[in-house]
C-alpha cells in the first residue's frame, strides 16, 4: 500500500491528505484515508487498483474522456457510474469494461467476455460477484491465523458478496428474473487456509440465496475454478511450483485459463441455465469429484 503512495508522489501527483500509518494503530494493517489530485493517466495509481482507503481524483470534460479514463486500467476490480440522470448513467455503464464484482486476472476477463456477448455488466439482470483478496495473501496455519487477518478476508471475500447481492435483490425480484453468479474456488473444497474457507463460505451463501430467490425466478449459481494461470497464481507458486500443483491436483494436466471460467460464466448468465440454481459449476480440470 505504501509503495503505491510513494509511487504517486514520485510520479508527480499531489498528496492532498493522508498517506501515513496512524499513530497508535497497534497490531494490524492501517492507513490514513488518502487523497491524490493532479493525477495523470499514465501514473501507476491511476491504472492499478489500490486495496485500501486511497482515492485518486481526476477531472474530465466530455463523456468520451470519462469512459476512456475509466477503461484505462490494467485490471478492472470495480467500476461504478454515478449520475443524477438514470438514462445517461445506464448509457455510460454499458461502455465501462469493469463492473462491481469483477477482479483482476479472471475478473477482468469475465468483464471483457460479458461485454463481448452484449451484456451490460453493471445492470440488474446479471450480478457477477468476483471481488476477492487473493494476490499476495499469507499462508497462515489456522492455529496461528491472526483474527484481524481472518476478518479482513471475510469482509472482502464473503461480506461484500452478501451486501452486493442484497443490493440487487429488490430490482431482480421486481422484474421477476435475474442471474447471480458467485466466484468460488477449488480451494473451498480443500479448506486448508483462510482463503479456502472464505471460498467454502461463498458456496454456502450461494445455496442459501438460491433457496430464497428461486420463487422470484432468480438463479443463483457459483463457479469453482481450479488452478488458473494468472499473475497472482504465479506469484503464489513461482519457479515451476504452479505446474507441480496442477500435476498434483488436476486430472486434466494443465492450468486453467480465465477463458475457461469465462465460458462457464456466459452459460450461467444466459437463458441456457434457466433450470440451474444453487449449483457449483466446477471448471477445475477434475480436481474435485463428487459422484452424487
Amino acid at each position: 500500500m505504501q509503495g503505491f503512495i510513494a509511487s504517486g508522489v514520485e510520479e508527480g501527483a499531489t498528496l492532498v491528505h493522508g498517506g501515513k500509518v496512524p499513530e497508535g494503530s497497534g497490531k494490524g494493517y492501517f492507513l490514513e484515508p488518502t487523497i491524490f489530485s493532479n493525477v495523470t493517466d499514465e501514473m501507476r495509481i491511476a491504472k492499478e487498483e489500490i486495496l485500501g482507503p486511497v482515492v485518486v481524483v481526476q477531472t474530465f470534460k466530455t463523456e468520451d474522456e470519462a469512459v476512456r479514463r475509466a477503461n484505462n486500467n490494467d485490471y478492472g476490480l470495480i467500476g461504478s457510474v454515478w449520475s443524477g440522470d438514470l438514462e445517461r448513467g445506464l448509457r455510460l455503464a454499458g461502455q465501462i469494461r469493469t463492473g462491481t464484482g469483477s477482479a483482476q486476472g479472471i475478473g477482468k476477463r469475465y468483464a471483457e467476455m460479458l461485454v463481448a456477448e452484449g451484456a451490460k455488466v453493471v445492470l440488474a439482470d446479471v450480478l457477477v460477484n468476483n471481488a476477492v483478496l487473493y494476490a499476495g495473501y499469507i499462508h497462515y496455519s489456522m492455529s496461528e491465523l491472526p483474527v484481524d487477518y481472518w476478518e479482513k478476508f471475510m469482509k472482502v471475500n464473503v461480506t461484500s458478496m452478501l451486501l452486493t447481492t442484497q443490493a440487487v435483490i429488490p430490482a431482480m425480484t421486481a422484474q421477476g428474473k435475474g442471474k447471480i453468479i458467485n466466484q468460488s474456488s477449488t480451494a473451498g473444497a480443500l479448506s486448508g487456509n483462510v482463503y479456502g474457507l472464505t471460498k467454502l463460505a461463498v458456496q454456502g451463501l450461494t445455496v442459501a440465496f438460491a433457496r430464497e430467490l428461486a420463487v422470484h425466478n432468480v438463479n443463483v449459481n457459483c463457479i469453482g475454478p481450479g488452478v488458473t494461470n494468472t499473475r497472482a497464481t504465479l506469484d503464489h507458486y513461482p519457479d515451476g511450483k504452479m505446474d507441480q500443483f496442477v500435476e498434483q491436483l488436476h486430472l486434466i494436466k494443465r492450468a486453467a485459463t480465465p477463458d475457461d471460467h469465462g465460458k462457464a460464466l456466459i452459460h450461467l448468465a444466459s437463458d441456457e441455465s434457466d433450470m440451474m440454481t444453487g449449483q457449483i459449476l466446477r471448471t477445475d480440470g477434475g480436481a474435485f469429484l463428487l459422484p452424487v
